[in-house]
């Protein structure tokens, strides 16, 4: 069942804070490292250095955007800060598995560009996509081959996957467990000890 749009916004709205709450607290305390280090330097000097840190927000917040959002893409396995308060998981869309370091640039760079593109008018259209389909997929689910999931449908659909590998040669076993008890008697302690299974199976 593809998540819902508003979930799927909420959380990256959440995890927007993240990389935003981390880049205002570098500048704050470069800031308050330049005026309690440079005291003897005018006020004027002094605002000319705050201000001119003040023109690199822009590219930090790009590149901590960028590295938030990788980091739990490749690192995390898909699941972002948002995605915990919102039980939502991103993973390939190969059996749900971790993405691959090319799905997981691709993704971030184009949730990276999503930021960018909130204060840009010429980028609405971007935000639009997922409204006009049924999984409710965005240009960056859709060209990184990754897609947002439900965290408990993800645990249904990965469960599902490694009983159909693992397990089915386990329960053909199982339904052969009566020829195998044929051809190798165990013993039963009601019936007879191990000394004479074993002069059993050596005759």
């Amino acid at each position: 069942m593809p998540v819902k749009n508003d979930k799927k916004l909420s959380s990256y709205l959440i995890d927007i804070t993240v990389p935003v709450a981390l880049t205002i607290f570098m500048y704050t305390t470069v800031i308050n490292f330049v005026q309690f280090y440079f005291k003897d330097v005018t006020q004027l000097q002094t605002t000319y250095m705050i201000f001119s840190l003040y023109k690199s927000v822009a590219p930090v917040l790009v590149l901590n955007t960028f590295g938030y959002f990788f980091l739990v893409n490749y690192w995390g396995e898909g699941r972002s800060v948002g995605g915990f308060f919102c039980d939502l998981t991103a993973s390939s869309n190969c059996n749900s598995k971790s993405m691959t370091f090319k799905q997981a640039f691709l993704r971030s760079t184009f949730q990276t560009a999503y930021l960018i593109g909130l204060a840009s008018i010429v980028c609405i259209p971007l935000f639009l996509i997922p409204v006009f389909r049924k999984d409710n997929a965005t240009i960056g689910d859709l060209l990184s081959k990754t897609t947002v999931i439900n965290l408990d449908d993800s645990f249904d659909r990965h469960f599902t996957t490694e009983f159909s590998k693992n397990d089915f040669e386990s329960v053909m076993l199982l339904e052969h467990l009566p020829v195998i008890e044929n051809v190798l008697p165990f013993p039963d302690s009601t019936s007879e000890s191990c000394e004479e299974t074993e002069e059993k199976l050596a005759a």
